[in-house]
């Protein structure tokens, strides 16, 4: 999605009859082994994993996490929304999976708890300007232009949960096969990676 402040429909009453807005409403599977890793979260999680909430351009995309040779040099200078829908959410979807991984990485314990409490105080480091300076400016327009306030405040809810045969459960996570997967309801995407080998 294009425009965050579009959360793509809602559940609740919405149109002028009190109707939800279904436009939106899709439904989708993805195939789990036992050890897999499940995150569901909602938009205010996926936008400020976005790096175009994070001021972060498609160039500096590619020179973060791409090796010199494959990176398009037209891309300099060029805006998010002036790439085309493929490019753009292939560079985007580079740049989330990278976080996400760094994010989960770095921590000493891995359950389910942990994970969702770090991508929740994650999203609360990132919009900690912009809430500061809304609490000391009430009334007042965040400045938009400003590298100083980065990402969206908005409701944050995640759900993490391991998977085992036949049932979803909490249980101590191995890196020596691990899969993770984030599932976007609002951008219908599934991001998925593979980390090396390490102990519980």
């Amino acid at each position: 999605m294009a425009d965050a402040s579009d959360c793509g429909g809602r559940l609740g009453p919405a149109g002028p009859e009190g109707q939800p807005d279904l436009r939106n409403l899709n439904l989708y599977y993805q195939e789990c082994t036992a050890g897999d890793i499940v995150l569901i979260v909602s938009d205010g999680v996926h936008d400020n994993l976005d790096p175009s909430s994070l001021h972060i351009s498609p160039s500096m995309v590619q020179e973060q996490l791409l090796p010199e040779e494959s990176r398009d040099p037209s891309l300099v200078d060029v805006e998010w929304s002036e790439l085309n829908q493929d490019k753009g959410s292939a560079l985007k979807d580079l740049y989330m999976t990278h976080l996400l991984k760094s994010e989960i990485s770095s921590l000493e314990k891995k359950t389910a708890a942990t994970m969702t409490q770090q991508l929740l105080a994650y999203c609360s480091k990132v919009i900690s300007s912009s809430r500061t300076w809304m609490e000391e400016n009430p009334g007042k327009r965040l400045p938009v232009d400003s590298d100083e306030f980065i990402g969206k405040m908005d409701h944050t809810t995640g759900l993490t949960s391991s998977f085992t045969s036949h049932i979803f459960t909490d249980v101590s996570v191995s890196l020596s096969a691990l899969k993770f997967f984030f599932f976007s309801l609002s951008s219908r995407r599934v991001y998925r990676w593979q980390l090396p080998g390490g102990r519980q």
